[in-house]
């Protein structure tokens, strides 16, 4: 059983025991994790947006997971808390992963590992850096 922020010690919180519980070291598991379902595409890419979406819901406060990809997209166009590399990306990103679950595209593994690379590359190029809290403004 996982140790929940509420059942950690006071004298433990900030400590090393609370980084497992962190958006970004969650995420990075996941990612991993996803590579075992690269040979189920549509699987594979419903995890893997998934992953993204939790993650900035937990990283940045945007309420990824309950919204559309466009719903999403036309928020996120307002916030500041990813820079316009950062939100190019995931509008990439998104739709590919949505060409995947909802057309039926079958790419070939290649395309998914690229997909991957790049939900990686947004997770490690957005988690917080020494000193910086989660939900950081940019």
């Amino acid at each position: 059983k996982q140790t929940t922020a509420y059942e950690i010690p006071l004298r433990l919180v900030g400590s090393e025991m609370c980084i497992r519980d962190r958006p970004y070291v969650i995420a990075w598991k996941r990612l991993q994790d996803a590579l075992g379902m690269i040979h189920d595409a549509e699987r594979f890419c419903t995890e893997v947006s998934l992953i993204v979406r939790v993650y900035l819901e937990g990283r940045f406060n945007l309420h990824a997971p309950d919204r559309t990809t466009e719903e999403f997209l036309f928020e996120l166009q307002s916030s500041n808390r990813l820079v316009n590399d950062h939100k190019e990306l995931l509008r990439e990103f998104l739709g590919e992963c949505d060409m995947v679950k909802f057309a039926k595209a079958e790419p070939p593994e290649t395309e998914l590992r690229r997909l991957h690379e790049a939900a990686s590359r947004l997770v490690g190029e957005t988690q917080p850096r020494l000193g910086e809290g989660e939900g950081g403004e940019r």
